[in-house]
């Protein structure tokens, strides 16, 4: 062999502890019953082929099928009762398109410009807690930042609108539009904002 080069050799495993039908069993099982842990599975396999394989040699197996645990998701538990009187509720309203013309949709976002969240850290002695330069001061009025609103329905949309710290200074600016085109938007929804469409 040269200087600089490798050579793979065959390295010795140690053997399997369990065999290809057994890893298909705990494979099996944990696709029939989702939740059941590893060590149950461990379990099962002891009291089959009376010999012991360990939890962690399951979660293997399983990690090499493509099984991974992860955090269910998290669902209602609907009866009988439950979806029929849900199928009820939509049949009743399947036909009332005239009553969601008269529906709109609104959204609304507030951006904070300035806030302490906790994250901020400031490396300082031990007595050194009361100095002003490790001491972050915080805002005590309104909160000056940034609110973006925007209304839709079926034949009329509110303009996109942004507030800023207009919005303490100069309450009577209107949302143009708003009361025309979408009348179903409760008053005062509108104000105070500053129109950019």
């Amino acid at each position: 062999m040269q200087e600089g080069t490798t050579d793979r050799r065959g390295r010795s495993h140690p053997p399997q502890c369990t065999t290809s039908r057994e890893d298909r069993q705990v494979v099996r099982m944990a696709v029939t019953h989702r939740s059941v842990t590893s060590r149950t599975v461990a379990q099962h396999i002891e009291s089959v082929t009376h010999h012991s394989v360990s939890a962690g040699t399951n979660r293997y197996r399983l990690k090499q099928s493509g099984l991974s645990a992860r955090c269910p998701l998290l669902g209602l538990s609907l009866t009988q009762n439950h979806r029929r009187l849900r199928r009820q509720w939509c049949d009743e309203r399947r036909t009332r398109a005239a009553e969601w013309n008269e529906v709109v949709f609104t959204d609304e976002s507030c951006i904070c410009l300035q806030h302490h969240d906790g994250r901020i850290r400031v490396w300082r002695h031990r007595g050194e807690s009361m100095l002003n330069s490790c001491v972050i001061h915080r805002h005590t009025g309104p909160a000056p930042g940034i609110m973006a609103w925007a209304g839709i329905g079926y034949h009329s949309h509110a303009p996109f609108s942004l507030s800023h710290c207009r919005y303490f200074k100069q309450p009577a600016l209107h949302l143009r539009g708003v009361g025309a085109s979408c009348p179903s938007l409760p008053s005062g929804l509108g104000r105070s904002h500053i129109s950019i469409g």
